[in-house]
Parts: C-alpha cells; sequence; structure tokens
C-alpha cells in the first residue's frame, strides 16, 4: 500500500477527523450524500480543515458541488489560512493500484476552481505565509491548476520569485512527477499571461530545474523502492536502465557511468542468485506497447516523438523548435501508460529539450553584461549560446552567483539598447554591419578549431 494511503489512513484517529473528512479524501461520493443528508456540518472546524478543503485538495469536484450546494463556506480557513483554493495546490498523489511504479495522474482542477469562484471565493486570498493560490500552484509547478487560476482572473503581480525557486519537494514528488517539465510548462504559461523573466529570474529558475533534475538517474527509483532495501532498489534500477538500452532512449554518458556505479555498489551487498535474476526479458519487452505508441505520436511527417527521445538534447530541440503547434502529451487518459516507466522517461527527455531556449537566453544575457566584460552586441553574443551545448550553459549557471547578476539585471535592457544603436550615417552603419559580420566569423572559427580539438 502507498504511504499516500497510509497517510489518509492514520488520519482517521487523529481527534476532529470525522467521517465526512473521510468520505472527502477517498472520494465516497455517497458516503458524502449520506452524511450530509444526516445533517453533518459541512463547515465543521474541529480538524485542521474542513471537509472542503479535503474535497479540492484531492480534485473531487462531485464531492465540492455537493458541499458547496449545501452551505460549505468557499473561503473557509484552516489552520494556515489557506482556503479550499489554495487546498488545490497541495501534494496529491495517485491512491493508484501500483505500489513502486509511477503515477503523475492529477485530476482536472479547472472544474473545481470555476465551481468555487462562482460561489465566491477569492481567488487572490492570502493565507498567513502571504501566498495567493496561483503562488502555491507555481511553487508546486503545478501547470494545469495555474492555467485554470490564470483563466479565471489571477494576477501575477502576487507572485513571490524567490518562494517560487527555492521551494524543497518531497520525495514522492520528485520520484512522481516529471517535475523538469512541469516546471518548463508552468513558465511557458505565467510568461504567456505576461510575466517577465529578466536574467536573475532565468538564473533562479534554471538553478531551480537543475536540482530538481539531479544526476538523471534517483528518479529512476520509484516510490516504496528505498536505499533501505538494497534488492528492490537494484532490481528497478537495472530494469529502467535495461528499458532505456533496449529501446535504445538517449542518456548522457555520465548519467550512464553513474548508474552503472551505482549498480556495482549496491552488488556488492545483495546476494549472488538476486543480480543474476533481476530483470526479465519479457518484462522489459512488455514495454514494446508502451513505445509502440510513443512512435504513432507523429513530430513531423517523417519524426516521432520516439525517435525524439532517441536524439540527444541539442538534436531534439533542432526537430522541436521547428514543430507547429508541439504540445507535450498528457497520456493520462490512456491506462497502459499509466504506470509505466516509458512515459516518466519520455517526459523527462522532453523536459531536458524544451529547457534549451531558456539556456541560451540566459548565457546571452550574460554575456552581454559587465559581469563577462566581452563587450559584444547582443545578436553575437546570441550565436555564441547557441552554439555551445546545454551541459556547458548548465555549468556556467552553476558557477553564476544570484547576487553578481542583481546589480546587473535592471540595466541589462540599457546595455542591450546601446550596444545596438545605430548611427544614421550610412558609412556608419556599413562600418558597423562589416565588424559584425567578421565577428561573428571569427567567433565561428575558434568555436570550430574547439570541436576539432576535442575530436
Amino acid at each position: 500500500m502507498s504511504s499516500m494511503k497510509n497517510k489518509l489512513q492514520d488520519r482517521g484517529s487523529e481527534p476532529g477527523y470525522t467521517t465526512l473528512h473521510g468520505a472527502c479524501a477517498y472520494g465516497h461520493l455517497k458516503t458524502a450524500k449520506r452524511m450530509v443528508k444526516q445533517g453533518a456540518d459541512v463547515n465543521v472546524d474541529t480538524w485542521k480543515c474542513s471537509p472542503l478543503h479535503i474535497a479540492a485538495q484531492y480534485r473531487h469536484a462531485n464531492i465540492v458541488k455537493l458541499l458547496l450546494e449545501n452551505g460549505a463556506n468557499p473561503n473557509q480557513l484552516d489552520h494556515e489560512g489557506s482556503t479550499p483554493l489554495h487546498a488545490l495546490a497541495r501534494l496529491n498523489l495517485c491512491l493508484c493500484r501500483s505500489t513502486y511504479g509511477f503515477c503523475d495522474v492529477r485530476d482536472p482542477a479547472d472544474e473545481i476552481v470555476d465551481v468555487l469562484v462562482k460561489k465566491g471565493a477569492n481567488i487572490e486570498a492570502r493565507n498567513r505565509h502571504e501566498d495567493t493560490p496561483l503562488q502555491l500552484a507555481a511553487s508546486r509547478f503545478d501547470a494545469k491548476l495555474v492555467e485554470a487560476l490564470l483563466e479565471h482572473g489571477a494576477s501575477l503581480e502576487s507572485l513571490d520569485e524567490r518562494k517560487m525557486f527555492s521551494r524543497r519537494f518531497e520525495p514522492d514528488e520528485l520520484k512522481n512527477y516529471p517535475l523538469t517539465l512541469n516546471i518548463v510548462e508552468t513558465m511557458r504559461l505565467l510568461q504567456s499571461a505576461g510575466y517577465e523573466m529578466n536574467i536573475v529570474t532565468r538564473l533562479r529558475m534554471i538553478k531551480c530545474w537543475t536540482r530538481v533534475r539531479a544526476n538523471d538517474v534517483v528518479h529512476l527509483i520509484p516510490v516504496g523502492a528505498e536505499w533501505k532495501d538494497d534488492c528492490l532498489a537494484y532490481r528497478e534500477i537495472c530494469y529502467r536502465i535495461s528499458i532505456i538500452q533496449r529501446f535504445k532512449f538517449f542518456i548522457t554518458p555520465e548519467a550512464l557511468d553513474y548508474s552503472l556505479k551505482l549498480l556495482e555498489k549496491l552488488r556488492r551487498r545483495i546476494p549472488e542468485n538476486i543480480t543474476r535474476n533481476a530483470v526479465f526479458k519479457d518484462t522489459v519487452s512488455a514495454c514494446r506497447s508502451q513505445v509502440s505508441k510513443l512512435d504513432a505520436i507523429m513530430i513531423t511527417d517523417d519524426i516521432s516523438l520516439y525517435k525524439i527521445c532517441q536524439m540527444s538534447y541539442e538534436e531534439g530541440y533542432e526537430i522541436l523548435r521547428n514543430a507547429k503547434n508541439f504540445f507535450v502529451p498528457t497520456f493520462d487518459d490512456d491506462e497502459d501508460f499509466e504506470h509505466g516507466p516509458v512515459k516518466h522517461i519520455a517526459k523527462r527527455h522532453i523536459a531536458n529539450i524544451l529547457i534549451r531556449p531558456h539556456l541560451e537566453l540566459f548565457a546571452a544575457d550574460l554575456y552581454t553584461t559587465r559581469h563577462c566584460s566581452l563587450n559584444l552586441p547582443y545578436v553575437v553574443c546570441r550565436t555564441v549560446a547557441e552554439k555551445q551545448t546545454s551541459e556547458d550553459i548548465l555549468r556556467l549557471c552553476e558557477r553564476t552567483e544570484e547576487k553578481d547578476l542583481i546589480e546587473f539585471s535592471d540595466a541589462l535592457c540599457d546595455e542591450r539598447e546601446e550596444n545596438e544603436s545605430t548611427c544614421p550615417c550610412i558609412l556608419c552603419r556599413a562600418e558597423r554591419g562589416l565588424n559584425l559580420f567578421f565577428m561573428i566569423m571569427f567567433l565561428l572559427v575558434i568555436y570550430g578549431m574547439y570541436l576539432l580539438i576535442l575530436s
């Protein structure tokens, strides 16, 4: 049984936790209806939060409607001063049959947001931490909830990006949710709504993304296969690495090397018969149906999502950047994908691709500041950034401190305008164009020599 189920069962013995609370947590509509019909107080405050808070947290739309229709207060505060709209952003892992598998399925939030707002819920309410529902949703990088709140008029002015990018995630979240992809998707939604990202914001985002991504191996160990059980951890890592190798999913040499060393370390601590029978070929081959569905999702006329997942991040980005109307499939309506590792592998790979434009923009902005003292036009800095690998830029971000950039962020736009200002004289414009041309050619030659040395 999953840890989430255990937590819900443990609540039953807590003082003030009523049968109605339990029905709202598990989604038992019939029980909730019976309790309401028998006169249960829908606004009962004997526990940490109301039944409506719990129904909202676990995304049980029918129970939310039932409670509201019977007088539940859409703005009732819990022990943290949070409303049911805040509760939507709380951790809510799927109570599925899977013990050690991955499951990132979240029930839709848009219907619940809509009914709460129509019943008078304050979408800008702040809890005792001064967080709005949008702040909490963005901090958990729940893209669908962020989208629903924005559609109902949530203000971007309430966002505190320091909180957004400094939050520490629970192990259950890191193992089940493709957070690297969720970060990219959430920021795309916020930017579409008018949220501006300067160089400091982008650095904070990338550092958060890097921290969540870790080494691209730890996520292969599902919840339940913790280090206290070396045998299970060994089997699960072997299983997922076997899938990656069997179907030729892309993995960086660093991540593969780390995983093999980790397996060797575990192998020394477990019985030999476990290592011999860690992975059955039939189990790995059973993932073929999931891979086939990836192969059926066409990005271009001749390139499928499966082929994208076999490419390096830079190669995949060259395809996706030119793809029209590309969106990341959810797979949530496909039971075959629900707990399978293939979906998790694919989503993390896509995230490693979609972070690329943020890396290029950060590097280009950084090169235009006095922090680097390059004194080059922005277009040249952008060209240099585009030629760098993602890992090179990630290492650059790792070495860059936020405090070193704050003084430059406000002046960045002014610097860019100054660097790109043009003289009305045709001779000056021609001279500037020639200088720019030769500068780009010089940088490309230097980069070519660098690649030649590496080879």
